[in-house]
């Protein structure tokens, strides 16, 4: 009787098993993904990055450039005077060459020892684990951190500080174990979907505390930190299509929720002493004609003419604040 009952639980198993394998089958044949976690880095409408191409994965950071380790390591025998953090607007963008170039005419002793270390797609989240685990290190006299898109797109179903739990009892463990399999992903969708919407990769609350945490840990290891608002080249009403649905759940959230970010950067600076570059604000306040120039297509990424305004921002709050003047050790102020 026993062994009956143990080839019914076995045939029941295979059958299963058999089962899975054929839903898994025909949902890749449909072409069906929803993925916990990104496959495609969105860096700039309509050029996408495929993350396995240009990407690799981190335990702890998610994903980084595949050339990350060897940058990381060149800078380990010079100290870096300022340490670019962010996400694709900085990866990408040449407003720290910009800043580099107009800074050494007047604090030469900075020449050649800027380092970028954005990466695109990156959240508060990844910054600030970056930041401790890769940047301090470096003991970086000055950290500028330009964050503030990513945090407040949709999740790509958990935020981004349980994505990250990487340990192997944790949880999450078994659906990373799994994550790639199209079933396990359809579950997913159903259990979402049954949810008014997903969360933001990164709460306003936890900009704040990310934020917060990033100040302190660069005081704390003798580095001075400055923080940048991410400007915006939207226009309500006129909002780009594309992000409805994966990065928003109405595109009419876009311009207010961003602005929400914005202010949160805003109030760190503020009472934590830090800094501020407000970008936001001096885009905002550029001609229309000139503001529209400074941003590509998506109006989240800037064009050369954008960086160069960024450029000239970063340079006039440095010669605003003394400290960062004697960290650059300028020869001479303009």
């Amino acid at each position: 009787m026993a062994r009956g009952v143990g080839r019914k639980l076995l045939a029941l198993g295979l059958g299963f098993l058999v089962a899975l394998a054929l839903a898994e089958f025909l949902l890749r044949c449909l072409g069906f993904e929803f993925p916990f976690f990104p496959t495609r880095l969105q860096v700039g409408w309509p050029d996408p990055l495929i993350l396995q191409e240009q990407y690799t994965v981190d335990r702890h950071l998610l994903w980084v450039p595949k050339d990350y380790a060897e940058r990381l390591a060149a800078w380990r025998n010079r100290r870096p005077v300022v340490a670019f953090l962010g996400d694709s607007c900085t990866e990408f963008g040449f407003y720290d060459r910009f800043f580099e170039r107009r800074v050494a005419a007047w604090a030469p002793a900075a020449k050649d020892a800027f380092f970028n270390v954005g990466v695109s797609g990156w959240s508060t989240f990844q910054g600030l684990h970056q930041l401790r685990r890769d940047v301090l290190p470096l003991r970086p006299a000055i950290v500028t951190f330009f964050f503030g898109w990513n945090d407040h797109w949709q999740s790509f179903g958990l935020p981004d500080k349980d994505l990250g739990a990487a340990e192997p009892r944790h949880p999450l463990a078994l659906l990373r174990a799994f994550h790639s399999f199209r079933v396990a992903q359809l579950i997913g969708k159903v259990f979402f979907a049954l949810g008014d919407r997903r969360p933001e990769r990164v709460s306003l609350e936890d900009f704040h505390a990310n934020l917060e945490a990033m100040v302190r840990s660069a005081r704390d290891n003798g580095s001075v930190p400055v923080l940048l608002t991410a400007p915006s080249g939207h226009v309500r009403g006129k909002e780009p299509l594309y992000l409805t649905g994966r990065y928003l759940h109405d595109p009419a959230e876009l311009l207010p929720l961003h602005e929400r970010y914005v202010e949160v950067v805003r109030a760190v600076a503020a009472a934590e002493q830090a800094p501020l570059v407000d970008l936001a604000a001096v885009f905002a306040a550029l001609p229309r004609l000139e503001r529209e120039a400074s941003f590509k297509n998506d109006g989240i990424h800037l064009t050369e003419s954008g960086d160069q305004i960024i450029a000239e921002t970063l340079e006039r709050v440095f010669l605003e604040h003394s400290a960062l003047i004697g960290v650059l050790g300028a020869t001479r102020v303009r």
